[in-house]
């Protein structure tokens, strides 16, 4: 059975699934803008989709400091996830693991400047898990949780949906890689992808020792997304204006969709 993960103080395995809405700015306005925004709706964990911002994409790192300060201010206790997403898994990042290695750790070299501590801005950090080879991730891995940081494990297929034995297997490959929480995002073509997706989403919440978030992406696969408690994702992406990825519910829309699905 998933074990639970303690982030900040909201706890992921347990009760109905968490609602995480993206920051996807380009610009530090655009960035405070919509987390001001997003602090007036549901919401349990945010994640600054940092793929987005144009000083990132142009090489620069100068206003990192700036963002985060300004973020942990607006969401106050509210948890916040720093993503990096490439654009071989869907984001808005060209890099290459070096690239996208040396960002990581470099914006915890800043967290820590700024508090000592990185958990003070960032509590967790997306790592896509076939980002380098198994020994490169896992030495990542290994260093983030160095610097006291919580991992999300990703994967994101954005044309197909998987078998149900390897989406299982990724899952389990994250599991064994060290990641707090495992995530996969899958496109389905047809129903019966989603039913493949929440049914490997079950085996692996009723196999493994951590956590997993899943979803099937797009329309056809909005049951996903509010199913988890159900199936067993532990969290889903809603939106607030502009969504991160197809399928996205807007925030209040999630939250009461999602109470319907509560256990009594």
């Amino acid at each position: 059975m998933a074990g639970i993960v303690q982030i900040r103080g909201l706890i992921l395995g347990e009760g109905r699934p968490k609602i995480c809405l993206p920051i996807t700015g380009k610009t530090v306005n655009e960035i405070f803008s919509q987390a001001r925004e997003i602090v007036k709706h549901p919401v349990d964990i945010v994640e600054w989709r940092a793929d987005w911002f144009s000083e990132y994409q142009q090489g620069s790192l100068d206003s990192t400091e700036d963002v985060l300060v300004g973020l942990r201010e607006i969401l106050r206790g509210i948890p916040l996830i720093f993503t990096l997403r490439t654009k071989r898994e869907g984001g808005e990042m060209e890099c290459n693991y070096g690239e996208y290695r040396k960002i990581l750790l470099e914006v915890i070299d800043r967290c820590e400047h700024v508090n000592n501590k990185p958990g003070a801005l960032i509590d967790a950090m997306d790592v896509e898990i076939y980002i380098a080879d198994e020994s490169s991730v896992s030495d990542l891995i290994s260093t983030l949780h160095a610097h006291f940081m919580k991992v999300i494990a990703s994967n994101h297929d954005f044309y197909k949906t998987p078998s149900k034995q390897e989406l299982f297997d990724r899952l389990s490959y994250m599991d064994r890689m060290g990641s707090d929480i495992c995530k996969v995002a899958v496109m389905p073509q047809a129903a019966e992808d989603v039913l493949t997706l929440l049914a490997a989403t079950t085996m692996a919440h009723e196999t493994l020792p951590k956590p997993v978030i899943t979803m099937s992406m797009g329309n056809l696969g909005l049951v996903s997304r509010l199913s988890g408690q159900t199936f067993g994702s532990c969290l889903t992406f809603g939106c607030v204006g502009r969504a991160s990825a197809p399928g996205q519910v807007e925030a209040d829309r999630l939250h009461d969709a999602l109470s319907l699905w509560v256990k009594e």
